[in-house]
C-alpha cells in the first residue's frame, strides 16, 4: 500500500463532478444543483492548480494516524525534501 502519492491530477473545481463535463451519459440527465449555482468550467484558482501540478503529495490516512514520534519522521523526511528543492 503507498502512504503517499501525487495525489489529484487536476483540481476538484476542474472535476467532471464540478465542472459537468466528460461525465457519463448514465449521470448526465440527475440535476446537479451545484454546478447551476456556480460556474465552475469558468472558474480558475492558480494556486490549486499549481499545488496539483507539480508541488502537493497526498498521504493517506493511515500515515496521519501514526504515533507522535512516527508523525516527526514524517515531518522530518518533508523537511529534507523542501531543503532539496530549495537547493536546486
Amino acid at each position: 500500500m503507498t502512504s503517499a502519492n501525487p495525489g489529484y491530477a487536476m483540481p476538484l473545481h476542474q472535476q467532471p463532478v464540478f465542472s459537468g463535463e466528460s461525465i457519463p451519459e448514465l449521470f448526465a440527465e440527475h440535476q446537479a444543483p451545484h454546478r447551476e449555482a456556480f460556474d465552475y468550467k469558468n472558474t480558475t484558482s492558480p494556486v490549486t492548480e499549481q499545488a496539483c501540478a507539480s508541488e502537493a503529495v497526498w498521504f493517506s490516512q493511515s500515515v496521519l494516524l501514526a504515533e507522535p514520534e512516527e508523525m516527526k519522521d514524517v515531518t522530518h523526511a518533508i523537511r529534507k525534501i523542501q531543503a532539496c528543492a530549495q537547493s536546486k
